[in-house]
């Protein structure tokens, strides 16, 4: 069996860890409406940004760019910064927002460089954005190949033309 590289079995285990954890929506609704009446209590704020990171509906997407702007609010206004910090970049993670996600975990690395937990959420980070921009390339240099042949064709078959209408003079 092949040598897995650390960052792709930290991925791995991440990827297994946040698909079991989804927020079911009868708690997402509740929080929500805990929320709605208290709009500047932190706590219910912290605790629905992260119902909302783990959604999983037809609104899955939405649900965590909410998270995000929640996370983002409670970092910048100084609570629950680590906890923000690191939930932050693990719902950029789960979105594939590999550069948001590897700067907000670079920044709470600063913050505390011997947690096991933000070095690993950094490697599969670093893995998943390492692959991604690899596939980038691959689908730039298939682009540029099937335009590149293309172009060939259609010169070959103007220089075609041309050869054909000076022979039929």
């Amino acid at each position: 069996m092949p040598h897995k590289d650390q960052g792709q079995r930290q991925a791995e285990e991440l990827d297994a860890s946040l698909s079991a954890t989804m927020t079911p929506a009868e708690v997402l609704s509740e929080l929500k409406a805990k929320w709605d009446q208290d709009y500047f209590n932190n706590d219910l704020r912290f605790q629905y940004a992260c119902a909302l990171s783990r959604s999983g509906g037809i609104n899955a997407e939405n649900d965590k760019r909410e998270a995000i702007n929640h996370f983002a609010h409670l970092t910048q206004n100084g609570v629950f910064v680590r906890d923000s910090l690191f939930n932050l970049a693990l719902t950029e993670y789960f979105l594939a927002d590999y550069e948001f996600a590897r700067v907000h975990c670079e920044d709470l690395y600063r913050q505390d460089p011997d947690n096991r937990q933000v070095k690993q959420l950094h490697a599969a980070i670093s893995y998943k954005h390492k692959r991604m921009m690899e596939q980038d390339k691959k689908d730039r240099d298939t682009t540029l190949g099937v335009a590149l042949g293309v172009g060939l064709t259609l010169a070959a078959v103007g220089v075609g033309f041309l050869l054909s209408g000076s022979k039929k003079k």
